[in-house]
């Protein structure tokens, strides 16, 4: 009896032992599950905090095209604001034009600064990531940062900067003269594929008016990947919004008020993107909040820059030969998949 006493003491130990390893490893399960489930949901948010505004910002900056091409269609329709034109055929001809001009617009010039700014994308998305890794290893050397001097600390370059500047250059280096085309030999060369003189003429004129906004796109256009890669895309997408509200009175402005006919809507183009880099260049660059949300979201502010700065950042992207070609080696391939706006 107490042998068997004891047998049965030592199953049910073993029993009590295998129900709470099995418990156990409930528990541990679980809690691997809502681990999993909470990178997720983690990611998800910080997902969502770029690419909804980046979202916004791309269809926002897509309604103003199709305004311009409204209040061009009202004209052609011979109302009241376009009816002081002589005959409808007239008419015809200008929006055609207009139409033929914003093509243009579209795969001589803006698709070029959307190619390009994929190489931008990718190298100050790795540029903050880099900032990173950088404070982080810099983090047993904190009590020695801190007896350093704030000149010293300043002295540290903030790598995303100086592929934003870099970016920029080589981006105005691009359009100025796709802009100066525009502005000089583009009649020729629509007379040269067989358009009319007249239409030609027209067009030309139109895209002369929009030769600015080229330039002005193509910093826009650089700032607005380059603060999505940093995590600012609310920025841009604010900018769209503003551009967008303002775009119609715009439009009624140059074309109807100060009776400009269809070159108003170029001007209201031109206007409505200056608005928008004018915004996007000042808040990250001249408000100081914005400033501060620069410093940090490029990483400056944990490798111990109290400062944002722009002149040693600009001298290292201008300077660096090797760093021209790298971007470059990233912004042709961007070219090429951007390509698809010249088949439509």
């Amino acid at each position: 009896m107490p042998a068997m006493t004891s047998r049965m003491q030592l199953s049910e130990g073993e029993a009590n032992e295998a129900t709470f390893l099995l418990a156990q490893q409930g528990d541990n399960y679980t809690r691997k599950r809502e681990t999993w489930t909470f990178k997720v949901q983690r990611e998800i948010k910080e997902q969502s905090k770029t690419f909804i505004p980046a979202l916004q910002s791309m269809i926002l900056s897509k309604i103003p095209w199709f305004i311009t091409l409204r209040i061009l269609g009202e004209m052609d329709d011979g109302s009241e604001f376009g009816a002081e034109d002589e005959n409808t055929n007239n008419d015809g001809i200008k929006l055609a034009a207009a139409a033929l001009a914003t093509t243009l617009c579209n795969v001589t010039g803006m698709s070029l600064c959307v190619g390009f700014s994929f190489a931008l994308s990718t190298l100050a998305g790795q540029a903050k990531g880099e900032m990173a890794s950088r404070a982080a290893s810099n983090v047993g050397g904190s009590v020695k940062r801190m007896s350093s001097s704030c000149k010293g600390s300043e002295s540290t370059i903030n790598t995303p900067v100086v592929f934003l500047l870099r970016g920029l250059m080589i981006q105005i280096i691009l359009v100025l003269p796709v802009g100066i085309w525009w502005l000089f030999g583009i009649e020729n060369f629509l007379i040269s594929l067989g358009q009319t003189p007249e239409l030609a003429t027209h067009a030309a004129t139109y895209l002369k008016i929009l030769a600015p906004s080229l330039w002005v796109y193509s910093i826009q256009w650089t700032t607005t990947s380059w603060c999505h890669s940093i995590g600012m895309a609310d920025v841009p997408a604010k900018a769209s919004l503003l551009g967008l509200i303002l775009h119609i009175p715009f439009n009624f402005l140059f074309c109807y008020i100060l009776d400009m006919g269809y070159l108003g809507c170029a001007y209201a183009t031109i206007m409505f993107q200056a608005v928008q880099c004018t915004y996007i260049v000042s808040y990250l660059f001249l408000y100081p909040k914005g400033r501060k949300r620069v410093l940090e979201s490029t990483g400056g502010s944990a490798v111990g820059q109290t400062k944002l700065t722009l002149v040693k950042e600009l001298r290292i992207a201008g300077g660096s030969i090797r760093g021209f070609c790298n971007y470059l080696g990233l912004a042709l391939p961007g070219i090429v998949i951007i390509s698809e706006w010249w088949g439509t």
